[in-house]
């Protein structure tokens, strides 16, 4: 028989327990080993929308905002250029739709693993500029994106990053940036967001979040995106803490009610009952990464998008 130990008390379980009668012993150890202070708890515990982040915290956000409501004002076409994997996906997905709330001149694209390589490439932004393209929103990927960046500018494309990647530093130890309108990405050194473990669909959302307080859009219609952003969140294997609990929380809910077209196609197609994170990691997430290995992954994008024809 294998003997078990507690891991030992690191002194957050004292505190857990001493301010808070409302959990046993044994939460507040394991809220502990999971290094969840007292502060904390109740947002671990009963994840809300009401503990989300200050969007406008991030570096560069207030800037990216600026940009796009200029361009839904003056109906300019934004194309957003997301990455072949499941993450890609939902934050083309949740930009896609969130977007599509204010403007219909919007467009997507993705990568080809083979003939584009990872990211946007000067081939997607050479097919921009002949689609009529004025502003590119890359998710996922951008944020070593030097050259294209340059290449943007050298066109007179505006393009905001939103990433969630590491940042690049030179042989000094500082850190280097593409030369976008606006870099959008916790993980940037002069950044302050408060919580750096967002996957791609996750910053898109916030920025998302952002615009929805800018022009007042319609806050339901918000969080039915967050279906997509549990799907990028777990996919990716972003740990499960802070913004992120919530995402995968209120996401599941809405997943096992959707009415989105490609998300029950997919879940009947594999056979899955309730939608669990199991079944978002071990059957539908990889069917979404397998488009982009077998052919394009625009297809995953266009799943999520498709319509019931009148």
């Amino acid at each position: 028989m294998k003997r078990w130990f507690i891991k030992s008390d690191n002194g957050l379980t004292k505190e857990n327990f001493k301010n808070n009668s409302e959990f046993s012993y044994i939460t507040c150890q394991l809220l502990a080993n999971r290094k969840i202070d007292y502060k904390n708890v109740k947002n671990f515990l009963y994840p809300d929308y009401k503990y989300l982040h200050n969007p406008f915290l991030m570096k560069d956000l207030d800037t990216a905002i600026e940009i796009l409501v200029d361009a839904i004002d003056n109906n300019l076409h934004i194309q957003i250029v997301g990455d072949y994997d499941q993450d890609g996906n939902s934050a083309t997905v949740v930009l896609m739709k969130g977007l599509g709330f204010f403007t219909d001149n919007i467009s997507f694209a993705i990568p080809h693993r083979i003939e584009d390589g990872y990211g946007i490439s000067k081939g997607i932004v050479d097919n921009a500029k002949k689609n009529g393209v004025d502003l590119i929103i890359t998710c996922d990927n951008g944020i070593s994106a030097f050259e294209v960046a340059d290449y943007c500018n050298s066109l007179n494309i505006p393009m905001i990053i939103t990433d969630h990647h590491q940042v690049c530093f030179d042989d000094e130890g500082n850190q280097i940036l593409p030369k976008a309108s606006a870099v959008i990405n916790p993980h940037r050194v002069d950044c302050e967001y408060p919580f750096k473990e967002l996957c791609g669909a996750g910053v898109a959302f916030k920025l998302m979040q952002a615009l929805y307080d800018e022009l007042g859009g319609d806050e339901d219609y918000l969080i039915d995106l967050l279906q997509f952003v549990s799907m990028g969140t777990v996919c990716d294997v972003v740990d499960l803490v802070d913004e992120n609990r919530f995402f995968v929380k209120k996401g599941l809910e809405i997943l096992n009610s959707s009415d989105n077209i490609g998300i029950n196609k997919l879940k009947a197609e594999n056979e899955v009952g309730k939608i669990t994170t199991t079944s978002l990691g071990y059957k539908l997430g990889p069917c979404i990464n397998a488009a982009g290995r077998l052919e394009s992954a625009s297809i995953g994008v266009e799943l999520f998008l498709e319509k019931m024809k009148k």
